[in-house]
């Protein structure tokens, strides 16, 4: 071959050796190869393949124009199965790192599918109705003084009214009452249970799914539906049909049929019994008074709309029946309100929907992600910082020809690995997290294993967690030169950045939720203390069903009081906490007569006062010696405010045509919302509708004692009622219930966060710890004391954690003022908060860092010095 003429390289191996040497630096010139090339021309073919491949496995025949190819015996089976043995084989050697990389994921998995689960039983409410995007419920906007207010009660002739007039838009229309408790009573056993009466077409709104039997009201009004769990308590094994109960002690129904119960997530998931209307209107003469006032808003109307129509079609032709009926100064409007939007969509404010439980959905949802974005985190960060422990592995593999995408591929694998590991331990986290979840946000969530969208959603969080937290790992440590990493050139400045920027992203996300969390538990806190006006503890109410004890209350009263079980005792409309009842048909001297208020009324007896023991700011309390005092009204600050006169002692106010004079002025009772303002109330003595009887236990004796004693009286004048009573303390806290389920998740899911960042700051202390322990076991020759040493180790994570801290504080403030808006009564952020989430931050990141710093301080120079 010396004799052979020089041949020139063709020009695309020429450019393809430049993009080469270009690209990988080597340390040889272009004339060094094409001598070489001169020099083995006659292998030129086999040299020509053998570059090609090398070139193609490290990834440069996009840049020479090729098109790149896979050789055809490529073990694509084998070659994944190798990846999957190296994986298993890193993980089984470091326990402790895979113990807080699979922990920590497996933490942020569970909270996200737990989140993802609630979300999920919220969004599907009612959706077991076969008839959910055709049912609605009928709601009226009223105008006072400009301010537009929603109510969901209207007149009983309204159905009559859409029924005859717009029958051809609906297929039922059905006025129902109130899911009210009843007493249901069969031989000696008797049982309270929620009920609802409704007129015909009413089953077929509700879809009662019947079991047996059927119900005809229109042949039989004074037959019943119960349901599967009521047949159970009643009848035992026994079947039900045509059995004979006795309701509220007032009259005797016969069971008509057994419908199967409403699921948990439903609105009427209470309802045990399902009557008529005319049944309703038999055991309660106010109702039947009722038929033909449109003045006279206390039922629902359910609707059920015919196919190709819409809502909002049918709410424009009938917004104006009422008005029609009643030209009522309010200017009412009618429009429908779908079933879809009553769970999540249930509250109203100037006549538009504020989607308070939605907004509680996305608050969860994205606290959710975050979660898992901090769990992802802890995994790049771990992964990232050991990568000196692959790196000679890269280079080598690199070296030999592999590709960056089989790199890729095999880091992926190893995530995936450590993925599906921790998505198995999420699965038992989750199962045993469900009971304490299910009792926070009163949810039945159970049969996950059987629940194939459980399974879906498991799936597509390994896939999601897999994708995000094998990402950064994967492409940066494969993007390693291969020739600086088997020099020992390792470019540790661009690994550090980019893991600073995720420790401080993660401690933000976490310090943003603790000062969540605080705000939320300061503004439950703010409200509880709230005065509200009587004197909540020992207070208990009976609400009164049987005709028995209506006819001998006050030998009941007489009997109750001598026995010294009760210090005072008095009847009422509704209970102390709640309002039931409103008007706006008020007038007073000099009221402007485009004036409109809604002013609570409450019928009471004399003793009501003394019994909730209210606090009176001018005049007096009822007498019940004053036979004048029938015409006599007590009101509260926010009706005097309104009224707009600082003494409003004697002052005439007239209602429903009647004149009553005011005796007494008192501060304000919080009976609805404690997050909104108190509404204005007025309280008059009528002894119709008084279906509460309000009694004060006496102090000196134990309530377990007084409640007793009132139980012996109650049963002498009502053996046949269930003796049922409230304390008006527990419905009172009723009211905090939903902020409390809010605090206590947001507690639990911050504390999560701050473990999962504690978990990632523990391994990457530990790893740091690793890399210096010969400059620490230099610096403890010379000298060095225990806190140098820790203040060493922690100096770089404690500013980031400021870092994150300093990031944090306004983003909280900016969230939690806006979530604060959206009550009327809310506190102010206190300081407090921000400070003792710094402190707690500091401390927690001094905790973490310095036990890995002491552990690797008390190694023995000696051992930590010695040659590899």
């Amino acid at each position: 071959m010396k004799n052979s003429p020089k041949h020139t390289p063709p020009a695309w191996i020429r450019k393809l050796l430049e993009a080469f040497l270009d690209a990988r630096t080597l340390e040889v010139s272009l004339g060094d190869l094409e001598e070489k090339f001169q020099q083995n021309l006659n292998r030129m073919s086999l040299r020509k393949a053998r570059l090609l491949y090398a070139l193609e496995g490290l990834g440069f025949m996009k840049m020479a124009g090729q098109r790149k190819r896979r050789p055809s015996n490529q073990n694509t089976f084998g070659m994944y199965k190798n990846y999957f043995k190296i994986g298993w084989r890193n993980l089984a050697k470091d326990k402790g790192y895979a113990l807080l990389n699979i922990g920590g994921l497996a933490i942020g998995v569970a909270a996200a599918m737990l989140i993802g689960l609630w979300i999920y039983e919220e969004a599907s409410f009612n959706a077991d109705n076969r008839n959910y995007h055709s049912v609605a419920i009928v709601n009226k906007n009223r105008t006072y003084n400009g301010n537009i207010y929603t109510e969901t009660s209207q007149a009983l002739p309204l159905a009559h009214a859409l029924r005859t007039v717009y029958g051809n838009y609906f297929e039922n229309v059905a006025t129902g009452s109130h899911p009210f408790e009843h007493s249901i009573k069969y031989g000696e056993t008797t049982i309270l249970k929620r009920g609802l009466y409704m007129e015909e077409g009413g089953q077929q709104i509700l879809d009662l799914k019947i079991i047996s039997g059927a119900l005809n009201q229109t042949r039989d009004p004074f037959s019943i539906l119960i349901s599967e769990s009521v047949a159970a308590s009643l009848f035992k094994d026994e079947s039900p049909l045509n059995k004979v109960v006795r309701i509220d002690d007032k009259v005797d129904v016969k069971i008509a049929g057994v419908y199967r119960d409403f699921p948990h997530g439903s609105t009427f998931r209470e309802i045990g019994m399902y009557g008529s209307m005319t049944l309703f209107e038999t055991t309660d003469a106010w109702v039947k008074n009722s038929k033909d006032r449109w003045d006279v808003n206390s039922f629902p109307v359910y609707v059920r709309i015919a196919p190709n129509t819409t809502f909002e079609d049918i709410s424009s032709k009938i917004k104006n029946v009422v008005f029609n009926q009643t030209k009522d100064d309010t200017k009412p409007e009618l429009f429908l309100y779908p079933m879809s939007k009553w769970h999540l969509y249930q509250d109203f404010k100037d006549g538009k929907n504020i989607g308070t439980g939605m907004r509680y959905l996305w608050s969860f949802g994205c606290v959710g992600i975050f979660v898992l974005m901090l769990a992802c985190i802890n995994f790049m960060n771990l992964s990232t910082a050991r990568y000196e422990k692959r790196a000679k592995e890269i280079g080598i593999r690199k070296a030999m020809g592999s590709a960056r995408s089989q790199l890729i591929a095999q880091f992926y694998v190893e995530t995936f690995l450590y993925v599906l590991s921790a998505i198995f331990l999420s699965v038992i986290l989750v199962h045993l997290a469900l009971p304490w979840l299910n009792e926070i946000a009163n949810k039945k969530i159970t049969a996950l294993l059987f629940n194939p969208l459980f399974w879906l959603a498991a799936g597509a969080f390994g896939i999601v967690t897999g994708i995000l937290a094998g990402s950064y790992p994967a492409f940066f440590l494969s993007s390693f030169n291969a020739v600086n990493v088997l020099k020992g050139k390792l470019l540790t400045r661009y690994s550090s950045t980019p893991r600073k920027i995720l420790v401080v992203i993660q401690f933000c996300i976490s310090l943003t939720l603790i000062i969540a969390a605080g705000v939320i538990y300061e503004q439950v806190q703010f409200v509880k203390n709230r005065p509200i006006g009587y004197e909540k503890d020992g207070l208990i109410y009976i609400q009164r069903r049987s005709p028995s004890l209506n006819a001998h209350y006050e030998a009941f009263k007489k009997d109750l009081l001598d026995s010294r079980h009760v210090v005072g005792i008095s009847q009422s409309s509704n209970p102390v906490t709640e309002s039931w009842f409103s008007s706006s048909d008020f007038a007073w001297q000099g009221k402007d007569p485009d004036f409109k208020e809604d002013f609570v009324t409450l019928a009471v007896s004399a003793e009501f006062g003394n019994t909730v023991s209210w606090e009176l700011l001018h005049g007096r309390n009822f007498s019940g010696q004053l036979s004048t005092d029938s015409s006599a009204m007590i009101v509260n600050e926010s009706a005097m405010k309104i009224i707009g006169k600082q003494n409003l002692l004697d002052e005439t106010i007239t209602w429903e045509g009647k004149n009553y004079r005011v005796v007494g002025v008192i501060k304000d009772l919080l009976l609805d919302s404690p997050y909104e303002h108190i509404k204005p109330t007025v309280f008059v003595m009528r002894k119709m509708n008084l279906n509460f009887i309000n009694l004060r236990l006496n102090p000196d004796l134990s309530i377990a004692e007084a409640v007793a004693g009132v139980e012996k009286v109650f049963k002498k004048y009502s053996a046949g009622e269930l003796f049922d009573f409230r304390f008006a303390s527990a419905l009172h806290n009723l009211k905090f219930r939903k902020e409390e389920q809010v605090a206590k998740l947001s507690v639990a899911l911050s504390g999560l966060a701050i473990v999962i960042s504690c978990m990632g700051m523990f391994g990457l202390a530990s790893f740091m710890a690793e890399q210096r322990t010969k400059e620490i076991g230099v610096r403890k020759v010379l000298g060095a004391t225990l806190f140098n040493l820790c203040r060493l180790l922690a100096a770089d994570f404690v500013m980031l954690v400021m870092i994150s801290f300093a990031m944090a504080v306004p983003f909280a403030y900016y969230a939690m003022s806006n979530w604060l808006t959206h009550y009327e009564y809310h506190t102010q952020i206190s300081v407090w908060i921000f400070l003792a989430t710094g402190i707690g931050a500091f401390v927690i990141t001094l905790a973490t860092v310095c036990f890995q710093a002491v552990k690797a301080a008390l190694v023995n120079p000696v051992r930590s010095l010695k040659a590899e």
